[in-house]
């Protein structure tokens, strides 16, 4: 019904990836099972950090997690096409149209 995919390095962990079946996910809240799984288990480890995939970021931040800016690099390889889409990069930010997040300047 439910697997999360981690790595860990030193005393982090990083969660890569989720994957729910979601005819049954929402009703038995299996993404906050999953994420109490890893953080229990990470902290029987002796694991320190906990760094979650940059996606999904409505869960996270109900649950007050610090979220950390993502960077989107994008060059156009057309020397004749660099100067317009200079200017129409802003718009193709991964927060443009995501409600409760900003740009971070």
């Amino acid at each position: 019904m439910a697997f999360s995919f981690c790595l860990v390095c030193d005393d982090k962990i990083y969660d890569e990836c989720i994957g729910l079946d979601y005819s049954v996910a929402l009703d038995l809240h299996l993404y906050f099972y999953t994420l109490r799984d890893i953080i229990s288990w990470a902290l029987q480890q002796g694991l320190k950090y906990y760094y979650s995939n940059p996606l999904n970021y409505e869960p996270k931040l109900h649950l007050d997690c610090e979220l950390v800016p993502l960077d989107l690099y994008v060059m156009h390889t057309s020397r004749l096409l660099k100067p317009i889409f200079r200017r129409f990069i802003k718009y193709l930010r991964p927060n443009a149209s995501r409600p409760g997040l900003t740009a971070v300047s």
